[in-house]
């Protein structure tokens, strides 16, 4: 059986191309197809993803020598990396029985399939604006979100303990005053056998640097 591209020109043969951003808007694409015989021509548009795509009009007739556009408008979506190129399209086409008016819904439910041609498949492809492409991954800002929460947590701990290491210093300030205003004799004693303590040590270190050049 030969195909569908034996008797329509179609344009683009290879791919539809679709530029996002696609969540709140429309994106539309087109198919050109031109009769190249001298028989009228039905087609019909086919797609895998029918629930996506608004095929206006998704069949007709093209008398011969004739063209006719098609606008393909892929519906609003969130956007999945894993769906590109995914979805296809394909056109069907049949010459109408000469003589005489046909019903083309008829026409086509009563076809053989030998009476059927089909066009190679044409894959949809989904161009991103540049800006979109550059936007993190939902994974790795769910991974940063969760990193900035135990931050946030971390130092929420460390300023808490902060505080309490302050509340600590002021009590135990508090209590050396206390403490020194009724002690300030044995501190002063203290204070007297530190020194004497170290006018000994520097006399003992003198001693012990003179003995040591008379060994010498």
């Amino acid at each position: 059986m030969s195909g569908a591209e034996s008797i329509l020109t179609i344009e683009p043969s290879q791919e539809l191309t679709f530029k996002g951003p696609f969540k709140d808007e429309v994106s539309s694409s087109s198919l050109s197809l031109t009769n190249i015989t001298e028989r009228k021509v039905t087609f019909k548009v086919k797609t895998t993803a029918p629930k996506r795509y608004c095929v206006r009009p998704n069949q007709g007739i093209v008398e011969p020598g004739d063209q006719v556009n098609i606008a393909v408008m892929l519906q609003p979506f969130d956007y999945d990396p894993a769906e590109k190129n995914k979805h296809k399209f394909m056109v069907q086409t049949m010459f109408l029985p000469e003589g005489e008016e046909v019903d083309l819904e008829t026409l086509w439910k009563n076809a053989s399939p030998e009476q059927i041609m089909t066009s190679n498949k044409m894959r949809c492809v989904f161009e991103m604006p540049e800006e979109d492409m550059k936007k993190p991954d939902p994974k790795d800002m769910k991974s940063a979100t969760e990193e900035l929460r135990k931050l946030r947590e971390e130092m929420s701990g460390a300023r808490s303990e902060n505080l309490q290491l302050k509340e600590e210093g002021i009590r135990l300030r508090r209590q050396l005053a206390q403490q020194s205003e009724h002690s300030a004799p044995a501190a002063s004693a203290a204070d007297a056998n530190a020194t004497l303590y170290y006018v000994m040590a520097v006399i003992a270190l003198a001693i012990g640097l003179a003995v040591g050049k008379l060994i010498i």
